[in-house]
């Protein structure tokens, strides 16, 4: 499949790109211009653009049959860039009539609401992170995309699990719960040829379900 990747320089993203080529895909990656991506192989084309610029998006998304979204940022002031960058790859899918969106958020969204700890605190700690995973979700929900939003919990750089949990939008403690990247590349790349997930939260865990 040929496959659209935003985000892939970033620790997961490297990850999900290395995950995407050994399964086969043809992946054209959008890059910050003055960086460049930790692998070469002749099904991985580059794009070189700001994911908040349309004409850029345009191009990485020309000729795609789906689109991968695992943007982050090192900046917990920044409530901006990620959703607004999401937001662009939204529309230029609708507008190049490219229809399927896997794209990883935030675990913590799925904290309890009226849990002390993780309902109100976690926000209160990293306000402009949590409301901005919001806002990203909500542009790809209300779109009438084909997508998948998968929240993975602690994000650790661990191997492949055996068995890496996955499951509908959870509302419980989110503490002790970790995610290999390795298993949330392995899970955002099956879930672009399957269908039991279409328009579906999900959270996904390697341990501690």
């Amino acid at each position: 499949m040929n496959v659209a990747l935003f985000g892939g320089t970033g620790a997961t993203g490297k990850v999900v790109l290395e995950r995407l080529l050994a399964q086969g895909h043809a992946v054209r990656a959008l890059v910050r211009p003055g960086t460049s991506l930790s692998v070469t192989n002749p099904q991985l084309t580059t794009v070189e653009g700001d994911a908040l610029k349309p004409e850029a998006v345009r191009e990485a998304l020309r000729e795609q049959q789906a689109a991968v979204v695992v943007l982050a940022t090192r900046d917990r002031t920044d409530d901006h860039t990620i959703s607004e960058a999401t937001r662009c790859v939204v529309e230029e899918m609708q507008r190049l009539r490219v229809k399927r969106l896997i794209a990883a958020t935030w675990g913590s969204l799925a904290a309890q609401p009226g849990w002390i700890t993780e309902g109100i605190l976690l926000p209160l700690r990293w306000t402009a992170h949590y409301r901005e995973a919001l806002e990203q979700e909500g542009f790809i929900q209300n779109s009438p995309l084909d997508w998948t939003i998968v929240r993975p919990f602690l994000l650790t750089d661990g191997p492949a699990t055996a068995a890496p949990k996955a499951a509908p939008i959870l509302k419980a403690p989110i503490f002790g719960r970790t995610a290999t990247r390795a298993d949330l590349a392995t899970y955002l790349v099956s879930q672009l040829e399957a269908q039991d997930r279409l328009r579906q939260v999900v959270v996904l865990a390697s341990r501690g379900f």
